[in-house]
Order: structure tokens, then sequence, then C-alpha cells
């Protein structure tokens, strides 16, 4: 009698096992694609690189400027607003050197017109040169100090007192209040008392650490200092108006955020920042 062949169960249940694994490992993979969301592979998307915009700034906007660039990268995330604070003049001289910066916005009048007279600022829908904000310039000295006022400033001064200014060459700050000494009919008698400063701000350092007893600076630098108080403030009319001025650089590598970073410090909001470091309205375009 023939015997049947008995069958081969282990070699059968090994194979669905297999065939269990294959079919769990292509489900996990199918899930895995799914939750990666419709467009995406396994790869993560590239976030857009950033733009870093250059921003040539007059001292005396350090603390202003600081605020607004974070609100503006608040709104426009993909940029980031990098400065370079110095005096006018030196900001100038750089870009003249071959420095690359999109905007260039300080207090120096000459400086501003000198870049744009070359051709060196790109017109926008603003203008070509426009104030940001303007100011006004003021004698300060040490908090609960001796009173003085421009006109009185010899005397206060005595015999071995000393006034910073900021260097008129170089620094817009010190060629306004060279103006308003000499019309406020006291400055051939207080010029060789002169501590002369590289920008604003050291103007103001010098009399918060003694250096000097007093010191002209604008008004919003006073503002940003708990060592010194405003003693007297200059007429407008003893000296030019005041204003901040801005312009984006012809050769800008980042034209169109420059454009639209200068629209921005003229908006309602960027003003009312300006306001709250001692600044007043900017008077917008110039030229």
């Amino acid at each position: 009698m023939t015997q049947r062949p008995q069958a081969r169960k282990p070699r059968t249940r090994a194979y669905a096992a297999i065939l269990a694994l294959s079919l769990f490992a292509f489900l996990a993979g199918c899930a895995a694609k799914g939750a990666a969301g419709p467009g995406e592979g396994t790869q993560a998307a590239t976030p857009p690189a950033k733009t870093t915009l250059t921003v040539f700034a007059g001292a005396g906007l350090k603390d202003a400027l600081e605020k607004l660039g974070a609100e503006y990268t608040a709104k426009h995330p993909n940029v980031h607003v990098e400065y370079n604070f110095g005096a006018a003049g030196q900001l100038y001289q750089q870009i003249e050197a071959g420095g690359t910066a999109d905007v260039f916005v300080a207090p120096g009048k000459k400086e501003i017109d000198a870049l744009a007279d070359a051709g060196k600022l790109l017109p926008t829908d603003l203008g070509t040169v426009v104030s940001v904000a303007t100011n006004e310039i003021v004698l300060v000295g040490a908090k609960g100090g001796k009173p003085a006022t421009f006109k009185d400033l010899p005397q206060a001064l005595g015999d071995k007192g000393k006034l910073a200014l900021g260097e008129p060459k170089s620094v817009p700050v010190g060629r306004y209040a060279e103006q308003a000494l000499k019309a406020a009919g006291v400055w051939d008698a207080v010029k060789d008392r002169i501590v002369y400063a590289q920008t604003v701000r050291q103007v103001l350092a010098y009399v918060e650490s003694g250096e000097a007893n007093y010191g002209i600076v604008y008004a919003s630098d006073a503002k940003v200092s708990d060592k010194v108080e405003i003693v007297d403030r200059a007429k407008p009319e003893w000296h030019d108006a005041i204003h901040f001025y801005a312009g984006v650089l012809k050769d800008a590598p980042h034209p169109s955020e420059a454009k639209d970073f200068l629209a921005f410090l003229l908006t309602p909001e960027a003003q009312k920042t300006f306001e709250a470091y001692g600044f007043s309205p900017g008077k917008g375009k110039l030229r």
C-alpha cells in the first residue's frame, strides 16, 4: 500500500510569516509618507534664506533704530537688519572707500547732499532724500549739578570748567552746537574750553563721567541717560533745522528691501517709536 507524503506545514507557516512582515513594512511606509503631508518627501523643505539689510546710521539713532529693526523683522521674518553706527562724516568716508550698505540715515546734511549730488542714492517713491525724524539740541549737565544756560555758559564754566562738543568736521551735532553758541554770543568765550568728541554719544559720556561740566547733544540723547539732565534748550533759529536724513544707496545689495525699510521708517507706527526715544516727527521728502 502506497503511503501519502506528509504536508510540509512548517514551510507554509514560514511563507505566511514573511508575507505578513512584508505587508506590515509596506503599510508602515505608506503611513509615514502620508504623515509628511501632501507634496512633501522624506526630506524637510529648506526654509528661505534670510536677507541681511545693512544700515549705516548716526550714533544718536542707536536705541531707536535697534528697536525699529526688531519691529521691522517681526513683520518681515526673512529680513535681518544689521547696523553700523558712527558719526555721519565717518560713515560717509566708509561709503566713499567702498563700504557696502543698503541704507544711510544720519543727521548730516553735508554728507547726504554729497551722496545725492554724486548720484550715489537711488530715487524711491518717497524721494531720493527723506527726513525720517527731527530733533533739537540741548545743553546738559550732571544731574543735580550747577544750573546753566547757553547765554551764561562762560560764567557757569568758571575758570576750569570744560564743555563737550562733537567734532564739527565729522559730527553734525557739533556743527549745530557751534552755530548755536555763536548765535547766543558766547562762542569766543568758550571755544578754548571745549573737549571735542568723535560721536554725540561720546559727548554724553564725557558729561556722565565728569570729564566735562556741560555738553551739547540732541534731546533724544539726553533722554537715554539717567546721569545727566537738560539745563537749557537752544532756540531753533540759532541753528540749521535738524533732520535725520535717509536714503537708499545706489549700490545697495538689496534695493527692494532697502526701499521698503525706508518706507517703514515713515509709517505712523515707526514715528511713534521715534517719539518714544525723544525724536520729533520726520518731514518726509526733502529732495
